[in-house]
């Protein structure tokens, strides 16, 4: 019996040779693949220089069916104009539409990583100051996810805006360093800089901290 593939399945399938093809001029043009910076569609961990400013990789794998907007800008309304503009970027010749559509078929039902083993307990008390609205957590990042909406952060001297895309926190614990320009190494540093404009964190107590980030880290 012939059975042919479904064809949602079969787009994403091209898509996820597309995302690992090198030496494709179309989309980079050092031939360079997706996959270089976004390991199997997650983060390299690095913060690269960009005309906007220093930008830190974004995961993707787990993070955009009902995120959007996208890039750090906030700028793209779609997952496959944020790709188009990346290969621009990257001085790629362009992809076809159909390209495009398989790319993000690829990305949607690209699969995760695993959840994090956590301390409940410790964890439970994080959910209760994540959530508590004096502390401004859930506010932009309700349940973990995003507001979808863009904020003003401090800038660093390079950046040309202040405005920023509210990135979702899953799977957050895993793709370090935080910010859009990378500036905390981890969690417990965002979350005790009493010059961040994300929530106001920096005056709990160590422990309320700690117990924030391994909620955060379950995510």
């Amino acid at each position: 019996l012939d059975y042919p593939p479904d064809p949602a399945l079969a787009a994403a399938a091209r898509g996820r040779m597309l995302f690992y093809r090198t030496d494709d001029t179309r989309i980079s043009g050092d031939g360079i693949a997706c996959s270089s910076c976004h390991i199997d569609g997650r983060e390299d961990g690095l913060t690269w220089t960009t005309p906007m400013g220093p930008r830190q990789t974004p995961m993707l794998a787990g993070r955009l069916a009902g995120t959007a907007p996208y890039g750090w800008e906030g700028d793209r309304p779609t997952i496959a104009q944020y790709i188009e503009n990346t290969v621009q970027r990257l001085g790629g010749k362009g992809l076809q539409a159909q390209d495009l559509d398989d790319l993000t078929k690829f990305l949607l039902v690209a699969r995760a990583p695993p959840a994090s083993p956590r301390d409940g307990a410790l964890a439970s008390r994080g959910r209760e100051l994540f959530e508590d609205s004096a502390h401004g957590c859930a506010t932009c990042h309700a349940g973990g996810g995003t507001d979808a909406t863009v904020h003003g952060v401090s800038p660093t001297a390079q950046d040309v805006q202040t405005k920023f895309d509210t990135p979702s926190l899953r799977f957050i614990g895993g793709t370090a360093p935080y910010f859009h320009d990378g500036r905390y190494e981890s969690l417990e540093a965002l979350l005790a800089d009493p010059g961040s404009s994300m929530g106001h964190t920096a005056s709990l107590p160590e422990r309320d901290r700690a117990a924030l980030a391994a909620y955060l880290r379950s995510l």
